[in-house]
């Protein structure tokens, strides 16, 4: 069900238009499945899949907190074993964003992500590496 879990400007510490993502599909500690468009104007070519990636990471830690709270600001801090299966994006296309809480707990975490096609076939993945802070920086 497409409106089970909020919208993703709650989930995200983001304002739109850097709100990639398009909705949360799935969500069962300790996996995420967001969807997203490919929207036109894409300025940072094939990259843009970390931040997808990134992005899912977020939305996965907000949903997995045992109380409701807002989304707290995180660092991406390291990537591993990031590889391509594509040579660039198709506008308009959706795509399917996978991460999977692998490691660590709500400061340091690690997730392994994918970017899928529509029938599932893998574009992307990566280990990302994330800290957030117990107080917000100011």
């Amino acid at each position: 069900m497409a409106d089970a879990w909020p919208s993703l400007d709650v989930l995200l510490p983001h304002a739109n238009p850097m709100i990639l993502l398009d909705r949360v599909v799935a969500f069962d500690a300790p996996d995420i499945l967001c969807a997203t468009q490919v929207r036109s104007g894409n300025s940072f070519g094939l990259m843009i899949a970390l931040e997808w990636m990134a992005q899912a990471s977020a939305a996965y830690a907000t949903l997995n907190k045992e109380e409701h709270c807002a989304p707290k600001q995180g660092y991406l801090i390291g990537v591993r074993d990031f590889k391509l299966f594509v040579d660039h994006w198709h506008h308009g296309h959706t795509l399917f964003v996978s991460s999977r809480h692998v490691f660590g707990d709500v400061h340091l975490g690690q997730f392994e992500c994918s970017v899928l096609h529509e029938n599932k076939s893998i574009a992307a993945q990566a280990i990302l590496s994330v800290y957030v802070p117990s107080e917000e920086l100011s």
